[in-house]
């Protein structure tokens, strides 16, 4: 089986198991933003990718009438970084990051910053950068950690620009 095929039928058998654990409260018609969510994973696709990730959000949050769940929204938020999706990627990153939902990793958090930085996610830049600075998952590198911050900034994060300014750049 060609493994995009192996994908889809993963992605597909992953999302028949949650939506059929999901509470009644989050079956679809409970909440239109939920219903749709569900209905976008019930048939994943590169453009259900954002929709797929808000579940995984929403699990993570609890919000929407589910209850937290961070192995849940790990779930979904590879199904959705499966498929392209910058903030998905970044989210992983996240979770990897802090230990929520899978094992704390933080060579694993950096190389999904580096997925979604490459995917576009000027967040990612900026995480990239919080990691060179403070050696985490990678080797400290204060002027790695300030080329990033510098092209998070120029995409508009303005976080980024407030630590070039504490770091006197």
């Amino acid at each position: 089986m060609h493994t995009t095929a192996k994908t889809a039928a993963c992605a597909a058998a992953l999302i028949a198991a949650l939506f059929a654990a999901a509470p009644a409260s989050a079956q679809p018609g409970a909440d239109k933003a939920l219903s749709q969510a569900l209905s976008a994973a019930a048939a994943p696709n590169p453009q259900n990718a954002a929709k797929i990730n808000s579940l995984g959000v929403w699990h993570e949050r609890g919000l929407h009438g589910l209850q937290k769940n961070a192995e849940k929204a790990y779930e979904y938020y590879q199904l959705a970084a499966s498929y392209g999706n910058a903030l998905a990627m970044h989210n992983l990153g996240d979770l990897y990051r802090q230990g929520k939902g899978v094992e704390r990793d933080t060579a694993a958090a950096f190389q999904w910053y580096q997925k979604a930085a490459q995917a576009g996610h000027a967040i990612g830049l900026e995480d990239m950068g919080d990691c060179y600075l403070d050696g985490i998952g990678v080797e400290q590198n204060r002027d790695e950690a300030v080329r990033l911050y510098r092209q998070a900034a120029k995409r508009g994060r303005k976080s980024a620009a407030q630590k070039l300014h504490r770091l006197g750049e």
